[in-house]
């Protein structure tokens, strides 16, 4: 996930890359429904420690596209969602707090 999430910033960062590397987290897009694939992942790695995807995952997020994500009461604080694309997204009562 982490290498990926580095090739998708890399990219961004590199336009001429742009049209060769696309990252879609959970497969092709369909349409505008919100995805909520990530939130299962946070919570599958959070079953082994509370806050490890955040703390091991969360710091590789800037520049990376999560629009149209379900995120319902994510705890994102001190994420680094710098240039990170959120549009769309279901963020009811998700901590962004220092993000």
């Amino acid at each position: 996930m982490i290498l990926l999430l580095e090739l998708q910033r890399y990219a961004q960062e590199n336009h001429v890359f742009l049209e060769y590397i696309i990252f879609y987290r959970y497969g092709q897009p369909q349409g505008d429904s919100l995805r909520s694939d990530l939130l299962k992942i946070f919570n599958y790695c959070n079953c082994l420690q509370e806050d490890s995807f955040k703390s091991i995952v969360g710091q590789f997020f800037s520049a990376t596209h999560l629009r149209a994500t379900y995120l319902f009461q994510e705890d994102l604080s001190h994420t680094n969602l710098r240039q990170a694309d959120l549009s769309h997204s279901y963020l009811l009562q998700t901590n962004l707090s220092g993000a």
